[in-house]
């Protein structure tokens, strides 16, 4: 018997066996499944928290879930294959040697950088967002003219 295209998508609630639920909004579900449900007793599962058990069958499940290989995996590592022990050695890093720079930064008598004293200075266009009309109207002239300033 084929199953509908998306059915594999689909998860049954433990709370309702009648509740078939997309996986991507299990979580959800269980959450407001659980609330109106309050006599049902479930266990999480240790290895995936949407598996919710009976606890008469808790231990079964633990034996035998399916996420329990990756956990499996984390706690007790393969051993490398043999083909990663035959593999050459990654070659070694080159090291190339940078220009020297006139830059200190350990200088502490440096003068700190002033953005307003930079931005008066460069082709940098500003906009004054906050402020009164009038006040906007006289800033967009003056920066007309420093941006003419500079051009020349």
């Amino acid at each position: 018997m084929a199953m509908a295209p998306g059915y594999s998508a689909m998860v049954t609630c433990p709370y309702n066996k009648s509740h078939n639920i997309l996986r991507e909004r299990f979580q959800t579900h269980l959450v407001k499944c659980r609330k109106q449900y309050p006599n049902i007793k479930l266990k999480n599962c240790p290895f995936n928290s949407t598996h919710l058990i009976l606890e008469a069958e808790f231990d079964a499940h633990v034996q035998s879930c399916e996420d329990r290989s990756s956990f499996d995996l984390y706690r007790f590592p393969i051993a490398p294959s043999t083909a990663a022990l035959n593999r050459p050695p990654a070659p070694e890093p080159v090291f190339v040697p940078l220009p020297e720079s006139e830059e200190n930064w350990d200088d502490e008598h440096v003068e700190a950088y002033n953005p307003q004293a930079y931005v008066e200075q460069a082709p940098v266009l500003r906009q004054l967002n906050v402020a009164p009309r009038s006040e906007r109207r006289a800033f967009r002239e003056a920066e007309r003219l420093r941006l003419n300033k500079l051009r020349r």
